[in-house]
């Protein structure tokens, strides 16, 4: 009503007032009338529907004062029947703010209408989130039939209020997905378990592993992944090794990382021979992340045959986690013949981060590598060991190396040393040094380990 009527109606008596809604409503027919006409012998209903409707924002204000005001009873199933029509984005926002002034448990029939005719997922999502704070069960048939929406977030708000009902009645709609012929509505039995488990399905998703469709398969795995069900790990295993398809195995192969597997050593060693690369790379991640450190001789042993550049540099990262390699051979094999310089360098590093006595001799035989990155790394990996062979190629790298980068490498792993026998000689190196950069380093080195000595 006009803001003088609704400030001053506290004085008016029942008569007046129903005349002041009378010429309230003869205003609004006013306004929406064509010029000259006073009143067509619409209703109120009429007067305020083409009010919410008109493209005059003050006809609508005034048409969604009044439902506000007086929330006349005629009217929700007619704005109910305006939000599912409308194609509107801006129009539809306009007839769901009136339809919002009614009692919302009152109107749970309409809007489960709304949510059953509108083809609008957004308007979908809005009734779902608007209505779950009713905890009425007069929602939970009709937000079931959502999880067969064709849209995911509806799909997930759905399910995620559902969860929340914790009703029943929505276990026999699921489970008629998961045996529908259809893949599509087997994945979307699926993708409810996820959020709506219970121990009743298992068998369901267990079947469902084995299905024809792939898809089912992989999203079956999520689904037991989700949920955390460890009792099914026997046969993610068999599954990861045996399925057809190669993305089923890995999402088999992530579902055991995920569900911390450490039983699953066996399994994963075996697919490190695999034939698919995919496979080697996803078996070498999930023993990295599981941290099984019995691997490591197998691993080396695969290093020595693989010929794909990125499980290279897993398995060598994942020596460097696990500190230990089981055999040098696979870090020998790249260090001295791999054509990546790259991998040379990560090789010789992990070498000398390990420290395995045997690996000594591999970097000393690498010292002379074609490329300077190399030769620079196996200097700083050579001062990780106190050998007394170590010290004087060190020493040599000094006189004959032509790159500052590998000779102050080596400096540096000298310094480390922190050998008094080693200050003459790197005196003498000193006196003779052209490189007035490389020169400065040394006095620096040569003056703290006197310091230190004398």
């Amino acid at each position: 009503m006009p803001v003088f009527f609704i400030h001053y109606s506290y004085y008016f008596s029942a008569e007046m007032k129903v005349l002041l809604k009378a010429i309230y409503i003869i205003t609004l027919l006013f306004l929406f009338s064509a010029p000259g006409v006073l009143y067509s012998g619409k209703s109120d209903t009429e007067i305020i529907l083409k009010g919410l409707q008109s493209n005059d924002v003050k006809k609508q204000h005034l048409s969604l004062k009044y439902i506000r005001e007086n929330k006349p009873e005629s009217l929700p199933a007619e704005i109910a029947r305006l939000i599912i029509n409308s194609g509107n984005n801006e129009k539809r926002k306009i007839y769901l703010k009136a339809f919002k002034y009614y009692d919302r448990k009152k109107q749970i029939p309409l809007w489960m209408e709304i949510l059953n005719r509108t083809k609008s997922f957004t308007l979908k999502i809005d009734i779902i989130k608007y209505t779950s704070q009713l905890n009425d069960r007069r929602i939970v048939i009709p937000l079931t039939k959502e999880l067969s929406s064709p849209f995911y977030l509806v799909r997930k708000n759905a399910a995620i209020v559902l969860k929340k009902s914790g009703d029943d009645r929505m276990y026999p709609f699921i489970l008629s997905l998961a045996e529908k012929n259809n893949p599509l509505y087997k994945l979307y039995a699926l993708e409810a378990l996820s959020y709506l488990y219970d121990k009743r399905f298992y068998s369901t998703i267990i079947s469902l592993l084995k299905d024809p469709n792939k898809s089912v398969r992989i999203y079956s795995i999520e689904c037991l992944t989700k949920n955390r069900l460890t009792e099914s790990l026997y046969l993610i295993r068999n599954t990861a090794l045996k399925d057809r398809d190669s993305e089923v195995r890995i999402k088999a192969i992530e579902a055991i990382t995920h569900l911390k597997d450490r039983n699953s050593l066996h399994t994963l060693l075996k697919l490190l021979s695999d034939y698919n690369r995919d496979i080697r790379y996803n078996a070498v991640r999930a023993l990295n992340r599981l941290n099984l450190k019995s691997s490591v001789l197998s691993l080396s042993n695969r290093l020595k045959d693989e010929t794909d550049e990125e499980i290279k540099y897993l398995i060598i990262n994942t020596f460097i986690k696990f500190k230990r390699t089981g055999t040098i051979e696979g870090l020998k094999r790249i260090l001295l013949h791999d054509n990546n310089f790259r991998l040379r360098v990560l090789a010789a590093y992990a070498l000398g981060y390990i420290k395995d006595e045997k690996a000594l001799p591999i970097l000393r035989k690498a010292i002379n590598d074609k490329d300077y990155r190399v030769r620079a790394e196996i200097c700083n990996s050579l001062g990780e060991y106190r050998a007394k062979a170590v010290l004087p190629q060190l020493l040599a790298v000094l006189k004959t190396e032509q790159v500052r980068y590998v000779k102050s490498a080596s400096l540096y792993s000298i310094k480390r040393f922190n050998k008094s026998r080693s200050i003459l000689d790197l005196f003498n190196i000193y006196t003779a040094e052209k490189d007035p950069v490389f020169k400065y380093q040394m006095e620096n080195v040569l003056r703290n380990m006197m310091k230190d000595h004398f």
